[in-house]
């Protein structure tokens, strides 16, 4: 069963002695979903909780790609639905002075992140192939796709705050990666993967961090972690420059916070090691 903020907002009233909704000025509405929204962030990112796949479209001769902003730790790539390398560019530099030569295209082997712009993977060699990707964004409605028009379209995209997403898949022909947040699109009967982009694999991220309410749910996070989170909040209220300011009650729950990231990343840890 899902948790819906206003549970962790209840919680976190009863510590500081407040009733619901708050109403004695010490901490407003607003600063508290401001702190959900950051130990939501910090503790999804530090833990690994979620592991996610998020494809790019592969260009002819283009090196450089861009990560999504739901990913926080890459871990892996694929190109052409092979595994590449993490790499670097002191290695390739060393390794083959033309490795960043344009005319240099085949099937990348390796990936690197360093000395390039931040959120960016560049492939190596560059790709010898374009991808293709059918994409729909928005609040558009269908009712059953029945096919598609080339064996390399690949990912359906959903706006996640519109009413939109897949309802039930009825057949693949392959192993592609589909998700979505919502329901909308009747029967999906055959859909086929492509084996010409980018995947990359890491750490995900929730998709609202803005405009949380009572009624949001919270993302990526299990019941049974849930409680880590208010005491996410409670080490930034106790630790705040306010009269709720409290060096004691902050150093506790900011131990009780750290500890549930502990938790969380050797469990992670475990269940990837042993994959």
């Amino acid at each position: 069963m899902a948790t819906q903020w206003g549970a962790i907002y209840a919680e976190v009233a009863d510590v500081i002695l407040e009733s619901t909704p708050l109403s004695l000025g010490l901490l407003t509405d607003a600063q508290f979903y401001a702190m959900a929204a950051e130990v939501l962030l910090d503790f999804t990112g530090k833990s690994g909780l979620i592991k996610r796949l998020f494809n790019h479209q592969l260009s002819f001769g283009v090196q450089q790609y861009p990560q999504s902003p739901m990913l926080a730790d890459l871990e892996g790539c694929l190109a052409l639905q092979s595994f590449i390398y993490e790499s670097s560019d002191f290695y390739l530099s060393n390794a083959d002075r033309e490795w960043q030569n344009f005319l240099n295209v085949s099937n990348p082997e390796s990936y690197r992140q360093d000395s390039i712009p931040t959120k960016l993977v560049q492939v190596t060699p560059a790709p010898q192939v374009n991808g293709n990707q059918f994409g729909v964004v928005g609040g558009s409605q269908f009712g059953v796709i029945g096919g598609v028009q080339s064996f390399t379209d690949f990912t359906w995209t959903a706006d996640p705050l519109t009413p939109v997403g897949f309802g039930t898949p009825y057949a693949f022909n392959g192993n592609p990666y589909v998700e979505a947040l919502n329901p909308g699109w009747g029967v999906i009967a055959t859909l086929v993967p492509s084996t010409n982009n980018l995947t990359m694999q890491g750490t995900a991220l929730p998709w609202q961090v803005s405009g949380l309410t009572a009624n949001s749910y919270i993302e990526l996070v299990p019941d049974t972690f849930t409680p880590y989170l208010k005491y996410g909040i409670l080490s930034r209220i106790f630790g705040g420059d306010s009269e709720l300011r409290d060096e004691q009650k902050a150093a506790y729950c900011t131990s009780r916070y750290s500890e549930g990231i502990a938790i969380v990343a050797a469990v992670m840890c475990d269940v990837y090691q042993e994959q």
